[in-house]
């Protein structure tokens, strides 16, 4: 394990050295809702929220750059939800997560970014309709997203969708449904970078 971890750091040395580095932080608004599948909303109300953490960005060549983040991100349904019976959109968790993005950023002015993401639970309220616990407290899932970058400061659209079924669920209206409730978010992030 040793002499792997020793030849990874040698032959990533030169990109690192010869490369333009630069670190930052950002924070902004989200937009998120528990989801059925690619995008597809379940019913619940979307809830606005907040994120906020840090990055490092790589230049691997002129026009794309390897992007890690690492975010403080609220999540799930943030809305209070008063109904009497229960069904999907009846959903009331607010989940808090360590989100860790491996962004790719392509081109510059305007710039594109995509890729994985990895998101820990540190947090969960549960409304007064409860589902249970969550399947899992780690997330995985994918992002797509679109920013400027203005000198030092940035702005960035970004669309996570989670492929972690984080709570199945089991309609009892008149029509049986059945749901495995995800991640989805919009967020929207103004950013600095320090060099």
């Amino acid at each position: 394990m040793k002499k792997l971890f020793t030849l990874t750091l040698i032959t990533l040395l030169p990109f690192i050295a010869l490369s333009q580095n630069r670190i930052g932080v950002f924070a902004g608004a989200s937009n998120s809702t528990l989801s059925d599948g690619f995008l597809e909303k379940i019913g619940v109300e979307s809830a606005l929220g907040f994120h906020l953490g840090g990055l490092y960005e790589m230049e691997l060549n002129e026009k794309i750059a390897f992007r890690p983040k690492l975010t403080l991100s609220f999540q799930g349904d943030r809305e209070e939800t008063n109904k009497t019976y229960i069904d999907a959109s009846s959903i009331d968790y607010k989940l808090t997560y360590l989100n860790i993005p491996l962004n790719v950023k392509f081109f510059s002015k305007p710039y594109i970014i995509a890729g994985p993401q990895v998101g820990f639970l540190l947090d969960t309220k549960k409304g007064d309709i409860n589902f249970g616990d969550l399947e899992s407290s780690i997330d995985y899932g994918l992002n797509l997203g679109v920013g400027y970058d203005f000198k030092n400061i940035f702005i960035e659209l970004n669309m996570y969708q989670g492929l972690q079924t984080l709570v199945h669920i089991e309609s009892s209206s008149v029509e049986s449904v059945e749901v495995d409730a995800t991640n989805s978010v919009l967020q929207l992030s103004l950013g600095y970078y320090f060099n």
